[in-house]
């Protein structure tokens, strides 16, 4: 539903001491991908983090106004929880394989709280292995 959620605001990343963004992309309704300074953060609207993400996931990303903001290597929880229900988040992902070693080897107490063990995680192929992250494509100028 088009304007469901509030929009990502300058003012959102500014108070998120990121200033403001030199570029954003709406993955989806609430949920965006963003550039400043070379850094890149995933920002997720209050109303989806809060219904659709876990405590775990939350405490990997930082709450400012009504966007939660994780870095790359923190967006692999509420990608893990939340990709498979929003198109536009799942297109992050470049291998669910990935997704889950790189979530092994960062975070194997969250998988094992959920009754994950390193037999179900999927087996390396070489370098790589836990880069499950693709860069979204901005649209040009």
């Amino acid at each position: 539903m088009p304007g469901l959620f509030r929009p990502l605001s300058r003012a959102a990343v500014d108070a998120a001491g990121r200033g403001g963004p030199d570029r954003a992309l709406s993955l989806e309704n609430g949920i965006f991908w963003v550039e400043h300074g070379g850094q890149r953060y995933l920002a997720v609207c209050e109303p989806i983090y809060d219904a659709e993400l876990s405590d775990a996931a939350k405490a990997e990303g930082r709450v400012v106004r009504d966007f939660i903001f994780f870095d790359p290597a923190a967006c692999a929880i509420p990608l893990f929880e939340s990709a498979w229900n929003y198109p536009g988040m799942a297109a992050l992902v470049k291998s669910e394989d990935a997704l889950l070693r790189a979530l092994w080897k960062r975070f194997p107490g969250y998988l094992r709280a959920r009754g994950a063990a390193p037999a179900c995680v999927p087996a390396a192929p070489g370098p790589g292995e836990t880069d499950f992250l693709r860069e979204p494509v901005f649209p040009g100028p």
